[in-house]
């Protein structure tokens, strides 16, 4: 408790409150002039003082370790002490990751030298995510091309799996102008080996040469 002069006594609770003293019958009685609520910067006040002009108050309590300041417009009076509120705003993000596709050991697919309607051996193609999540790894070709963009062999002569020696070239998926699934768990860092076989079933059975294939992966994340 502090008394400033002989009209006001200062108590602090969770608000400051001021009392006035007038004189009743004889003797002084507190009533009730202003509050001011100070819970927003101290929970357990244990000290008040005010400056020589009374125009800035100084609390102290065991939940702040600084003193808090408040400026009175006029000096004593805790009712002038501008007014403030918070408000909070809430951000939100989401970290995404990244995934990608990379072919360590390059990205040429060479089924060799076929004698029409054979099979090739069985072609290891390499990949690796590049990312840092797991994503879904997709795949879908072309026909096989001649240097003039004639179509030699459909695109679904081409049989792919995931398993080495598992499956016969018929029990192997269809490579199709659309996309089909490789794995759904491509995994980064960790290499996935597809293996691939082409039959050679020609749509001119004249033709000789070359021909080649364009394959498209897609990874999703």
């Amino acid at each position: 408790m502090k008394i400033i002069n002989s009209t006001f006594t200062f108590f602090i609770i969770f608000s400051i409150l001021v009392l006035g003293l007038f004189p009743l019958n004889n003797a002084f009685a507190a009533v009730f002039v202003d509050s001011f609520d100070i819970s927003g910067q101290e929970d357990f006040p244990t000290g008040l003082a005010f400056s020589a002009d009374g125009t800035k108050m100084f609390v102290v309590g065991t939940l702040n370790a600084g003193v808090n300041e408040y400026a009175l417009g006029i000096a004593f009076d805790i009712s002038s002490i501008p007014s403030t509120s918070t408000s909070q705003a809430v951000g939100q993000t989401t970290i995404l990751g990244t995934c990608g596709l990379s072919f360590p050991d390059g990205n040429s697919v060479d089924y060799g030298a076929l004698l029409p309607n054979t099979i090739s051996n069985e072609i290891t193609l390499n990949m690796t995510n590049s990312g840092s999540i797991s994503a879904l790894l997709e795949i879908r070709g072309t026909d096989w091309k001649d240097g003039s963009n004639n179509s030699i062999m459909n695109v679904n002569q081409t049989h792919f799996n995931q398993t080495s020696n598992q499956n016969t070239f018929a029990q192997k998926a269809l490579l199709n102008s659309t996309d089909g699934i490789v794995t759904n768990s491509f995994v980064p860092s960790e290499i996935v080996q597809l293996f691939l076989q082409l039959e050679a079933i020609l749509l001119d059975p004249f033709f000789t040469g070359s021909a080649t294939q364009t394959m498209d992966f897609t990874v999703s994340c």
